[in-house]
């Protein structure tokens, strides 16, 4: 194995990985299963990337106009990090008592495929889940199996 297979990050993030999330008292799983990039992937960098340069435009508009940028509060900064987390989200499962296994998140009283908006709404509501897929997306053993 070469030194270039086993320190590719950017590849092993890329290919993504699946967590189980667990009860926040138990420790035991849920029985939903969220597939995941990691932090080193092309969509992570990207989108930070995005976000950077948005707020480098924005700022150097406003120093032409001669005005402050615009400050980012801790509830842009809160949305922010949603939205990365839902976009390193690649989609979910539920596996029931049965062992029956199903492309749904129920929440809400309703069971919900994956798209960005309820990858928002999930991670919004349930401070756990979020905290889970956090460490997640930063875990690399999460994408590269030793």
């Amino acid at each position: 194995m070469g030194i270039e297979s086993s320190m590719d990050t950017v590849s092993a993030c890329n290919k993504g990985g699946e967590i189980e999330i667990t009860h926040p008292v138990t420790g035991k799983g849920i029985g939903l299963f969220i597939s995941i990039l990691g932090n080193d992937s092309d969509v992570v960098t990207e989108y930070l990337s995005e976000k950077q340069d948005k707020r480098e435009r924005e700022a150097a508009y406003a120093k032409k106009r001669g005005k402050e940028p615009e400050l980012r509060t801790s509830e842009v900064r809160k949305q922010e990090n949603l939205e990365l987390l839902a976009v390193c989200t690649t989609g979910w499962r539920t596996v029931g008592a049965d062992g029956v296994s199903e492309p749904t998140a129920e929440f809400n009283d309703k069971k919900h495929e994956y798209s960005i908006p309820n990858a928002i709404a999930l991670y919004k509501k349930f401070p756990s889940i979020y905290e889970q897929v956090n460490a997640g997306i930063s875990q690399l053993e999460n994408f590269m199996p030793v």
